[in-house]
């Protein structure tokens, strides 16, 4: 927020809303002692008067927010913020969330806001406020289709002038399901045994079958019905000279 504001304060128009924003942001932090890596959270500007300082998160919150996004709105920018892991909030923390952007809604601000989390984010939410069932959408995200998870592990590995045949690219779907985590380890582990030693190459086939090296394996669903024969086009993967190794994906 302090990065926010501070580039924000570089438009004219908006350096008023940005300045108060950063003072309102010393004054939370001030009253609820935030760390960063056993650091305290230092901001510069004169602190605020009345604005984020009644050490109530459903109060300062909204108030340190609005600054922001008024100074957004100024600038005619918006604001996006961006949180994982939401299910580890605490209650208290979250209400506070909640609160600050029901009250930017609200005011009509350019903030918005983009959240991640397990499948008991959206009773969390509703727990810690009712309203949070209407305030927000809860798209689900699951396993991807063949299309897209072919396009997942293929265009990394094409960026980097390598290739992988279709075979392949069929063999890693039918193994991972198509989920996100199971299709990024076991790609990478292929690529990083392709770019090693010849005799880690001739490996890739057997890696794919026993799945010894890949982290969470055990949640890795099970080949059915593959053989030698169908696992073999993983040996296709391959590319020219490369100038670093193949992008994680």
């Amino acid at each position: 927020m302090r990065k926010v504001s501070r580039s924000l304060s570089g438009t004219e128009a908006a350096k008023h809303f940005a300045s108060r924003a950063l003072g309102c942001l010393r004054n939370f932090a001030s009253v609820f002692n935030i760390e960063v890596a056993g650091v305290n959270v230092g901001v510069d500007p004169t602190p605020e008067p009345g604005l984020a300082e009644s050490g109530d998160i459903q109060h300062d919150l909204p108030d340190l927010f609005g600054q922001i996004g008024r100074a957004a709105q100024a600038a005619n920018k918006g604001w996006v913020l961006l949180i994982d892991e939401v299910q580890y909030l605490s209650q208290k923390d979250l209400s506070g969330l909640i609160v600050a952007l029901h009250r930017m809604s609200q005011d009509g601000l350019p903030i918005v806001f983009v959240g991640a989390g397990l499948p008991q984010v959206a009773r969390l939410a509703g727990d810690a406020k009712s309203y949070a069932e209407r305030l927000f959408s809860y798209p689900a995200v699951g396993a991807l289709d063949k299309e897209a998870a072919s396009k997942a592990i293929e265009k990394p590995i094409n960026d980097q002038k390598a290739t992988i045949s279709q075979e392949a690219l069929t063999t890693v779907f039918d193994m991972t399901k198509g989920y996100p985590l199971f299709l990024q380890e076991l790609a990478l582990l292929l690529l990083e045994q392709r770019a090693g030693p010849a005799d880690q190459r001739e490996r890739c086939p057997s890696i794919l079958h026993g799945n010894d090296q890949i982290p969470g394996r055990r949640l890795l669903p099970r080949p059915s019905g593959s053989s030698d024969q169908g696992r073999g086009p993983i040996r296709h993967v391959d590319g020219g000279p490369r100038q670093r190794p193949l992008s994680r994906l």
